[in-house]
């Protein structure tokens, strides 16, 4: 009787062995999915924030050459002002 006993505990447990194994190694498994998963959107968001920066310093430089443009339009004006009260 002892061994039967025996003989059916070993059962058990290498039968909880293989299901740990198995849990264990789908865990892993969607770890690594989940994992995998999460750094593809992190890099779609740097490459997102990436062009989001590009993209106000370009702003930001084209609004530097229009404020220069207008600068430049305000002294032309004024230049021409003092010229045409000085022939008057």
């Amino acid at each position: 009787m002892n061994q039967v006993e025996n003989q059916h505990r070993k059962e058990e447990t290498m039968e909880t062995k293989n299901r740990e194994k198995f849990y264990f190694k789908m865990t892993k498994e969607c770890i690594d999915e989940k994992t995998g998963t999460i750094m593809s959107h992190n890099l779609k968001i740097a490459r997102k924030t990436n062009r989001l920066i590009l993209l106000a310093i370009a702003v930001l430089g084209l609004l530097e050459i229009i404020n220069s443009f207008f600068v430049n339009a305000n002294i032309v004006n004024t230049i021409i002002a003092i010229k045409d009260s000085d022939i008057t």
